[in-house]
């Protein structure tokens, strides 16, 4: 019940904050970031939460989720300025 709470909220929130006409503003720029890094973080984050219970197997699991968490967003980050980026560009430049 909580959980489901707490996305509806995050949605309203997310929705009301793009509703105005002021989406570049630092919130606005950082939800479009987010948008850019999805796809990669959607692949990794289940990896990375495994790895991270694997390796880290008697840590309290609230420091296992923070780690997970930054740790997804990192390399997400990383795969979209390495990986995503450069073919963005080359598929452009090859029309």
């Amino acid at each position: 019940m909580g959980v489901t709470i707490f996305f509806f909220l995050s949605g309203f929130l997310i929705t009301t904050l793009m509703r105005g006409e002021r989406c570049n503003s630092l919130i606005g720029n950082r939800l479009f970031y987010i948008g850019l890094v999805s796809y990669s973080l959607y692949l990794l984050h289940f990896a990375v939460i495994f790895g991270v219970e694997r390796a880290l197997p008697m840590t309290n699991v609230f420091a296992q989720a923070c780690l997970a968490l930054a740790l997804s967003c990192g390399l997400s980050s990383a795969i979209y300025w390495v990986v995503d980026k450069p073919f963005a560009r080359l598929r452009h430049n090859l029309k």
